[in-house]
């Protein structure tokens, strides 16, 4: 049996895959379970892997991470996988498979196949209030969605975080919340932008400052910006069109669309003109100038 779970939801993979080895080792014991890295390994190797026996495992649980991601591997895994013996149970793990493949059509046709990618806002919404309960805590449904807004889209992060909250108080309020977590550094410069296209420059440079007094790097913090301002762009330009529609053909999650529309629709096209051309100015001084880059952030978000 190939069981596949393919997707960005890391977090969704990792219990998945324990669910799954715990199943094996309480019925076979951890004798039979093997780890292989599909990057490291070698054509020579897939037979014993797939179709071998061992002498300390009469039954095999074999977890084989992003084999699609070397090459030389696909052909002779699809040839050998065929002499795969009922004893084996092989899972894989794929951080992204080209549906054009080969390797995927067959695995989508023959493998128990799961695709776990983020989940989107509501889902993060409900996930969080699950598994505070779970924690023995307690949080409204407006106190989660500010929970997804601080935290973002990683359920890894959120979970430790959700954690954290509850080991402090398990009541979870925005106060707790506001006091105990920093906004991921993509938020954070959404917060930034937000303020500064609302007319609050101290209140947009006092995020800037708290980015350079944690040592943030400053091009990184211009990247993430910059990216911030296209998907206003995409946003503005398909105001009329669904979230779900923008998110697919920009190729972000529906939250991060439908956070960004509130400022959208508070400009028009001239406005929004000048915020993508302060911004490239300021990604262009950033590349052809030796001028401080924390300066030259300032002066964007003043402009702005």
């Amino acid at each position: 049996m190939i069981t596949v779970l393919s997707g960005a939801n890391t977090h969704a993979i990792s219990e998945k895959l324990a669910e799954l080895k715990q199943a094996f080792i309480k019925k076979h014991g951890e004798g039979g379970v093997e780890v292989y890295d599909g990057q490291q390994l070698q054509p020579e190797q897939l037979h014993g892997l797939v179709a071998g026996i061992t002498l300390f495992a009469t039954e095999r649980f074999v977890v084989i991470k992003n084999l699609s991601q070397n090459k030389a591997l696909i052909e002779p895994f699809l040839s050998v996988v065929k002499l795969m013996t009922a004893d084996i149970e092989i899972v894989m793990i794929e951080n992204s498979l080209d549906k054009r493949t080969a390797l995927y059509k067959m695995l989508k046709q023959e493998a128990d196949f799961h695709e776990l990618g983020e989940l989107d806002e509501s889902q993060l919404v409900e996930w969080i209030q699950t598994e505070v309960k779970r924690q023995k805590g307690t949080i409204d449904t407006q106190t989660a969605r500010l929970l997804a807004q601080y935290v973002g889209l990683n359920q890894g992060r959120m979970l430790q975080e959700i954690t954290k909250l509850v080991a402090y108080d398990p009541m979870l309020t925005k106060q707790t919340i506001t006091q105990l977590i920093d906004l991921s550094p993509q938020d954070t410069i959404f917060q930034l932008l937000e303020y500064a296209l609302s007319g609050k420059s101290a209140a947009a440079l006092k995020v800037l400052e708290g980015l350079e007094q944690a040592h943030e790097d400053p091009f990184q913090a211009a990247s993430m910006l910059i990216w911030q301002t296209h998907i206003l762009a995409v946003v503005h330009s398909g105001i009329n069109t669904p979230d779900s529609a923008i998110a697919k053909s920009a190729k972000v999650n529906p939250f991060v669309v439908r956070k960004t529309r509130l400022l959208a629709q508070s400009m028009n096209r001239k406005r929004l003109r000048h915020i993508v051309d302060t911004v490239a100015l300021c990604d262009v001084t950033l590349k052809t100038s030796s001028n401080d880059p924390w300066r030259v952030l300032e002066q964007t978000v003043l402009s702005l």
